[in-house]
């Protein structure tokens, strides 16, 4: 069994006790969206309290070297506030890249190859919690969130053409070159079905793509409309037209909300071409492109529009165990690390975390018979436990041993290396930190391998308290039973 899909939230936290397995927790995840800054992010202050900040795209003019720089020293500053920090590329900030290809000083395959432009932020420092997502998707306290960037080849006026520029020209024969069979000048066929929260930089065809008459779109994707009524991702994020800055929530009688841009406090909004349609799939569609439009209200450029708050629901299932679970039960989990969005793993051997959903990804959690609010993690491929050594986490079972006679001779004085506390983190809803008894110190990682860590000696409870750091989630995990 899965948790289903997250919603739009408009409520409390929620309890659902299943009593043969576990507590899930309807939690609230709290998504901070920004767009179109434009080298101003310095002055969009002190941002609202969130889990997770997203930026649409167009955080520079020109994606200059220098731009990226001044952006990811912005990132570092903001990037303890949050659990995760998700950016796509914008037109403008392929600008400095197009024209660099088109005067053959860089090469057009290397550009169009995966991370290229998260590689660039990774070189200046880009915090740990924050990715560059390029049509991919990466999942989130239990949000699956895609981020579909903008392709260096489109004219800015149109995301499924092809400009004229030579260097948008080399690089969509780039990509044609990466993908033969794929004649395509978009990849708005790569978002898949169901995801919570899709990313773009530009609109969906007639919607929040108005210039002033209303029926005519600018800047906007039919492509990237059809694509949404097939893939149904239930929020839509984007930015690239200034004037179109607002928000549409479907309600019971169909979509309400509209544009929030005025040319001038006293001015009526902008003009739209409407909501969207009442069977368009998302609950809601936001366009925060923060930066005034200095063509239509004549002042210096400025950040016009404020970071937009959203919340998610989303159900996990968390740590507590409210009735025993007999070592014969067939539960299962997967164990999915925050930070890095990957599974806890073993091949018989090491302990390691993977990108990958693969044999040895699936867990049993079962109720330790000897001590209260104990559980041992035994992996369902190998039978094996989850076993610390100090720092050293390994997986173990006293050379062959079957669950039930492991979990019976439990009793030495070494017994709780196999036993581990989970406790909900009070910081990030619906996540977990894993704590081992015997040595008071948490299940951590920094991307590839485990160990135990507290902090130097710190009582558990010291570091929970103090686990709000950019790293803070390498500590946090979700368990999702299957």
């Amino acid at each position: 069994m899965k948790p289903p899909a997250g919603s739009i939230c408009k409520s409390s936290v929620e309890l659902q006790i299943d009593p043969l397995i576990a507590v899930w927790v309807m939690a609230v995840v709290k998504v901070l969206h920004v767009s179109d800054t434009h080298n101003m992010h310095w002055e969009i202050g002190e941002l609202p309290a969130a889990d997770v900040l997203v930026h649409t795209g167009d955080f520079s003019n020109k994606g200059t070297d220098q731009e990226i720089h001044d952006f990811t020293a912005w990132l570092q500053h903001v990037s303890k506030q949050f659990v995760l920090i998700l950016v796509i590329p914008g037109n403008h900030d392929w600008f400095s890249t197009v024209d660099q290809v088109g005067h053959g000083l860089l090469d057009p395959h290397i550009v169009v190859s995966p991370g290229f432009m998260h590689q660039k932020f990774v070189e200046v420092g880009l915090p740990e919690n924050c990715k560059i997502l390029d049509h991919e998707e990466i999942s989130v306290m239990g949000i699956r969130v895609f981020g579909s960037a903008w392709c260096p080849w489109h004219p800015d006026h149109r995301p499924d053409g092809v400009a004229n520029k030579k260097g948008s020209q080399r690089l969509f024969q780039a990509w044609q070159q990466r993908r033969p069979n794929d004649n395509v000048q978009h990849r708005f066929g790569e978002i898949p079905v169901g995801v919570d929260l899709l990313l773009t930089h530009g609109p969906a065809k007639g919607i929040m793509d108005c210039l002033g008459t209303p029926g005519r779109g600018w800047g906007s994707s039919r492509s990237l409309f059809e694509a949404i009524c097939a893939s149904k991702p239930r929020v839509h994020l984007f930015g690239h037209l200034h004037e179109q800055r607002g928000l549409w929530t479907k309600g019971p009688a169909g979509f309400e909300g509209g544009i929030e841009y005025r040319a001038y406090p006293s001015a009526s909004a902008f003009v739209t071409t409407g909501p969207p349609p009442k069977d368009y799939p998302c609950e809601l569609v936001s366009c925060n492109a923060m930066m005034n439009h200095p063509g239509i209200d004549r002042l210096d450029p400025c950040i016009a529009g404020r970071p937009r708050a959203i919340q998610v629901n989303v159900q996990a299932c968390v740590s507590q165990v409210p009735e025993p679970l007999m070592p014969e039960t067939k539960r299962q989990y997967h164990i999915l690390n925050t930070a890095h969005q990957r599974l806890l793993a073993t091949d018989g051997e090491k302990v390691y975390i993977s990108c990958i959903q693969e044999d040895g990804t699936s867990w049993q959690i079962i109720t330790c018979p000897h001590e209260p609010d104990a559980v041992y993690i035994v992996n369902s491929l190998w039978g094996k436990f989850l076993d610390m050594q100090g720092e050293l986490v390994q997986v173990w079972n006293n050379g062959g041993r079957d669950i039930q006679t492991v979990i019976t001779q439990n009793t030495s004085r070494h017994a709780r290396n196999l036993r581990w506390r989970l406790v909900d983190c009070p910081h990030a809803p619906g996540t977990s930190y894993m704590v081992n008894l015997r040595h008071d110190k948490f299940l951590d990682t920094h991307g590839e391998q485990v160990w135990g860590w507290n902090n130097n000696g710190l009582t558990s409870d010291k570091v929970i308290r103090g686990s709000t750091s950019c790293h803070a989630g390498n500590l946090r995990w979700i368990l999702y039973c299957l």
